[in-house]
């Protein structure tokens, strides 16, 4: 098979789907928006297989964190790659333009996506119209979630035609590293710099992300429990104020850590004895996955797309509503109160789950969808290696 992915930018997460996907196809290409985004500081190790950024600018409007990405010469682009099928991931200028060369070409199209089914309820009705005919025209879609799938539902792709594929994580990789981290010879005096338990947050630095709810807690868990640490993986725009209310309060075991590049984080996954995923808004969330890959309990909200796949309640993690403070902190409370044994049984379900999302199985599954899409005889065989 030759297949084409249209896609945003490159993420750490992504290249190993990518590359497992290359594995598995006589050629894979994978064609850009951009570079990177403003708020994205991701280093990304080197990957095999083909991308390239298509040409294009970017257009910023206000209230959004990224900019519009305009891009133009993909039909051009996918004539001369001559895909058999075209996966193509948003509804962006460069996703009609995939749509169009694969109408005129008699190719099949694929929608792809993370979708939350708030965007079914806000935004004009041009919007809602041109989504609807891009799914309308589509032989099919890829949902990361349950919810994407819903949305893609509503916007007119019949349920047989979707393959609900939660985002692939490395999941052995994440599992293996955070083991070797907890067995490297120095890592026990670093975990003794945190007395009590260490609950993990790892999001960008936005209101949106749960924060102020996540403090609120963390204001009446710390009455209950003085040892208990934070600790805060990521950057954004709200940092500055962030660390004003944190002095204010005189939090000492609550740390806002900064930036980490994916494989570091691999470190903090190994200090944490809980991971709390307080998004108010997420269409997926992959720090729910990642937490669970590395056998930890995780605490996670229902505004996250994963946590409906992926929690379950007391087996596989926990489930608060943080806008719900108060049922919240008797959760987190609960959690840690826990003994040891019964920590290490949800965190061990947890990997079980997630294993069923891992990189290779994933790929397989979407490699098998491709080929129920493309007629018989435009493509070939799927390779083994």
């Amino acid at each position: 098979m030759n297949l084409a992915i249209v896609t945003n930018i490159l993420t750490p997460y992504r290249i190993p789907l990518f590359e497992a996907i290359s594995r598995q196809v006589d050629r894979l290409s994978v064609l850009l928006m951009a570079e990177t985004e403003e708020n994205r500081d991701w280093i990304l190790d080197a990957y095999r297989f083909d991308a390239d950024v298509l040409p294009g600018f970017h257009l910023p409007i206000r209230g959004r964190e990224t900019a519009v990405h305009m891009n133009y010469g993909v039909t051009e682009r996918l004539r001369r790659l001559n895909p058999d099928l075209v996966l193509s991931g948003g509804f962006a200028p460069a996703n009609w333009g995939a749509l169009l060369y694969c109408a005129k070409h008699r190719k099949p199209y694929l929608a792809w996506g993370e979708l939350a089914l708030r965007s079914c309820a806000g935004g004009s009705r041009l919007r809602h119209g041109l989504r609807r005919l891009i799914c309308g025209l589509s032989s099919g879609a890829i949902a990361s979630s349950s919810e994407a799938k819903h949305v893609f539902m509503h916007y007119g792709i019949d349920e047989k035609d979707i393959l609900l594929a939660p985002m692939p994580i490395d999941v052995d990789y994440v599992n293996s590293e955070v083991a070797a981290c907890r067995a490297h010879p120095g890592f026990r005096d670093i975990k003794s710099r945190y007395p009590g338990p260490v609950l993990l947050s790892v999001a960008r630095l936005i209101d949106a992300k749960g924060y102020p709810q996540l403090f609120d807690m963390y204001a009446e868990i710390v009455k209950t429990r003085p040892e208990t640490t934070l600790l805060v993986v990521g950057d954004g725009p709200e940092r500055e104020r962030y660390v004003n209310h944190i002095a204010a309060r005189g939090w000492g075991n609550l740390h806002l850590v900064g930036h980490v590049q994916w494989r570091d984080l691999m470190t903090y996954y190994a200090l944490a004895d809980i991971v709390v995923f307080p998004s108010l808004a997420d269409t997926f969330g992959a720090v729910i996955a990642e937490g669970m890959a590395a056998e930890l309990p995780v605490i996670s909200s229902i505004h996250a797309a994963a946590t409906e796949d992926l929690i379950e309640e007391g087996k596989t993690g926990f489930v608060i509503d943080p806008l719900d403070i108060s049922g919240s902190i008797q959760t987190i409370l609960k959690v840690l109160a826990m003994p040891e044994e019964e920590l290490r049984r949800v965190g061990h379900e947890a990997f079980l789950r997630v294993r069923n999302i891992g990189i290779e199985g994933s790929a397989r599954r979407m490699i098998e969808f491709f080929h129920s899409k493309v007629k018989p005889g435009a493509s070939r065989a799927i390779r083994h290696r």
